[in-house]
C-alpha cells in the first residue's frame, strides 16, 4: 500500500481549517441560532468537517486495524468522509444554470424513478438470461 503524499494531507487540513472558521462565525453571527443548527446544509457541513478531525484523531491514537471496534469506527467514520462531497451543493446557490439543472430534476422526478426502475428491470433480466446462457 502506498502513502500519499504530506502535501496533499496539509492542503486537506487547510481546507478544513477553513471550513471550521467559516462554520464557527456563521454560527456566531446568525441571529437564529436554532434554525441554523436544523439547516441540512449546516448539518453536512459540521458532519463533514467533524470526520476529518475524527480520523486525525483515530489515527493518531493508532487504534486503528488493532481492534475490532476500532476498524469499524475507522470505517464509519470513512463512510462520513464521503459527505465531505456534498458540500458541493452549496455551490448551486451561484449558479443559474445549476439551479434551473436541480427545479428540472425535482420536475421530472416520476419520470426519472420509472426510468430508473425500467433500467433496473432490464438488467435483471438480461443478468438471469445470461446466467442461464452461461450454465448451458
Amino acid at each position: 500500500r502506498t502513502d500519499p503524499h504530506d502535501a496533499f494531507f496539509y492542503v486537506e487540513a487547510a481546507c478544513n481549517a477553513w471550513f471550521t472558521f467559516e462554520i464557527l462565525m456563521r454560527f456566531t453571527v446568525t441571529p437564529m441560532k436554532l434554525e441554523f443548527v436544523k439547516n441540512t446544509i449546516n448539518i453536512i457541513d459540521f458532519v463533514a468537517t467533524l470526520s476529518f478531525y475524527m480520523d486525525i484523531i483515530l489515527n493518531q491514537t493508532q487504534f486503528a486495524g488493532k481492534d475490532d471496534n476500532a476498524g469499524k469506527a475507522a470505517e464509519v467514520i470513512e463512510f462520513f468522509s464521503i459527505i465531505r462531497i456534498l458540500r458541493l451543493f452549496k455551490l448551486t446557490r451561484h449558479s443559474g444554470g445549476l439551479k434551473i439543472l436541480i427545479h428540472t430534476f425535482k420536475a421530472s422526478a416520476k419520470e426519472l424513478t420509472l426510468l430508473v426502475f425500467f433500467l433496473v428491470l432490464g438488467i435483471v433480466i438480461f443478468a438471469s438470461l445470461v446466467y442461464y446462457a452461461e450454465r448451458l
